[in-house]
């Protein structure tokens, strides 16, 4: 006999095409030159993003025991100064996605760009999860919300820092609240309750081990929205019927979170009793217009900062997620400000609003960061908007599904396309084989068997990225670099001028070997195997064009007072970066 079950019922083709079609438009706007050219073109320049490329690397040789990355604290840089790894974010929590591709064969920077796509993807599918369990809307509001929330403005912004993409933890979190707090009498139920709120500690454990910065303003987030939770019956009741219930699974997931967190803490307590604490700054704190700026690279808003009242682009203070998309999250979210879950989401979402951002010099981000365990760890404090794009999914999510519901689809479409059109930046990219030449050609000249290395800048390539071209040098040679950028620097560390100003004279040579030789002689380093290494580098200019790379050649450093002739130059190579 034929089946008479409609054949949509047996595939719901559109819940799962439809999600996948929004996310991959959303990849494409963020990422096309990178997958138009078959990954030739990489995001993120050379800075911060081959610094987090460093990290994720370094976790993947420290799990493989590569030589020089046999201990995960003790990074090869900035040698021979241990515990290096607590400088910054460890990124543990993320690495396995980047694993992954090395094990299956793909180069260092390649693994780095197949990375990016998975934790957006990521992003999108525990953002997509997360509305569908929160807000119960249909597949295709909430696979607009989603993309909002994985590549609204704010977190586009953070390109050049990776290490702030990485969001699907605070989003699975989310999803698992409404399940652990919805009525289960059945056994079975209440199992999966149990499960739930080890997914939740379990996320939070994951998200402080991916990005510290997101799981401060995460767990501040939460901790505002169970403070307003207690001024609403019904949600209290909720909260409490829980907590009575599973007491003690929740007990124990606390236990085993706080132990988890402890040791990443413990590490980070040591590097801040010797390098010291972030100082309190004004400057980064959002100001009130923060909240409605784009950015200078956004494309429909970026022509905003050319405005003779409009102040100077900084990424701090771009932290808005378009006009129209602010008007119709906020409109959906008073609409239904009858629900005691959307008001606790309103109210927290404006709390910490209210907390980070400065009015005159005025802010109350100083309690925070003076009171709050880990808020002296905070520096850039604008990235709090990257958790503000929760409420704004949320948002846009009730938005469009009223109009869904309502059957008006040709508003429904014009309302998502307009959302998700004020989120694009225009970003700028760079030819990962110049960069591969660039450090084949300078770690030609390493000797295997020096005890560390040095480079110092000789032309104008910029001052920020000496340290992280000695990185790679590192992982191409084995050879661990006295270089470093790596969130802070060591104490009496004393080659800041070395290694930022450029070499133009004998008297800058004679310079950075007196500085070099009282580093190697308080590290018990061997000074006749450590090297010194000039060199031009490439030079990113605005237009993301590069100069070409010259280096001349390497040299063990003598004692202080020795003199020494100027190095020629070994060799020359040009190349472009596009944009």
């Amino acid at each position: 006999m034929e089946s008479t079950t409609p054949r949509t019922a047996l595939f719901p083709w559109r819940e799962v095409a439809i999600p996948v079609a929004v996310c991959c438009l959303g990849l494409v706007a963020t990422l096309y030159p990178m997958i138009f050219s078959g990954l030739r073109l990489t995001h993120g320049g050379l800075g911060d993003a081959r610094l987090v490329n460093y990290i994720l690397e370094h976790g993947y040789r420290w799990v493989m025991q590569r030589p020089s990355h046999e201990s995960f604290w003790d990074v090869p840089v900035l040698y021979p100064y241990p515990h290096v790894s607590a400088f910054t974010e460890v990124m543990l929590g993320v690495g396995p996605y980047y694993w992954i591709w090395r094990w299956l064969g793909c180069a260092a920077d390649t693994a780095f760009q197949l990375w990016i796509l998975t934790v957006w993807s990521l992003n999108y599918a525990a953002a997509y999860f997360m509305l569908r369990s929160c807000v119960q809307a249909g597949a295709i509001s909430a696979a607009f919300g989603a993309c909002l929330m994985s590549f609204g403005s704010v977190l586009q912004i953070q390109l050049g820092h990776p290490q702030m993409i990485p969001l699907f933890y605070v989003a699975l979190a989310i999803a698992a609240l409404p399940r652990i707090l919805g009525a289960a009498d059945a056994p079975r139920g209440a199992l999966r309750q149990r499960a739930w709120i080890a997914v939740f500690f379990t996320c939070a454990v994951l998200q402080a081990y991916a990005c510290f910065y997101l799981f401060f303003f995460f767990g501040l987030f939460c901790a505002l929205a169970l403070l307003w939770s207690l001024a609403f019956e019904d949600v209290r009741g909720q909260i409490l019927a829980a907590a009575r219930k599973h007491w003690l699974t929740v007990s124990v997931c606390l236990l085993l979170a706080s132990c988890a967190l402890g040791v990443l803490a413990r590490h980070y307590l040591i590097t801040a009793s010797e390098v010291g604490m972030r100082p309190y700054s004004v400057n980064l704190i959002p100001r009130w217009h923060s909240w409605l700026m784009m950015g200078p690279r956004n494309y429909l808003y970026g022509w905003v900062y050319a405005l003779p009242f409009v102040p100077p682009p900084n990424p701090n203070h771009s932290t808005g997620v378009g006009l129209v998309t602010m008007v119709v999250c906020l409109t959906a979210l008073l609409r239904r400000r009858h629900s005691p879950w959307i008001r606790v989401l309103l109210l927290a979402a404006g709390s910490l609003i209210v907390i980070s951002t400065v009015v005159g010099d005025f802010s109350l981000w100083k309690v925070i960061h003076e009171c709050v365990p880990g808020g002296k760890a905070i520096r850039a404090v604008g990235r709090i908007g990257i958790v503000l794009l929760v409420p704004a999914a949320v948002g846009l999510t009730l938005y469009l599904e009223r109009l869904r519901s309502g059957r008006r689809m040709a508003l429904f479409a014009v309302v998502a396309l307009i959302c998700l059109a004020e989120q694009p930046h225009r970003h700028g990219w760079i030819d990962k084989q110049i960069v591969r030449d660039h450090v084949r050609a300078i770690a030609a000249r390493v000797d295997r068997n020096s005890q560390a290395f040095f480079m110092v800048r000789t032309g104008p390539a910029d001052y920020r990225f000496v340290a992280d071209d000695a990185n790679w040098v590192q992982l191409a040679t084995d050879v661990p670099t006295i270089n470093g950028r790596y969130g802070n620097f060591p104490p009496n560390w004393g080659l800041r001028e070395a290694q930022d100003a450029p070499v133009k004279s004998d008297a800058d040579r004679a310079a950075v070997r007196e500085a070099l030789h009282a580093w190697v002689e308080g590290n018990d380093l061997d000074a006749q195997r450590v090297q010194i290494i000039e060199y031009e580098g490439l030079c990113v200019r605005r237009n993301q064009k590069a100069t070409g790379t010259r280096e001349s050649g390497p040299s063990p450093l003598p004692p202080p007072g020795t003199p020494r002739t100027a190095s020629r130059p070994s060799a020359h190579e040009h190349g472009a970066h596009g944009q």
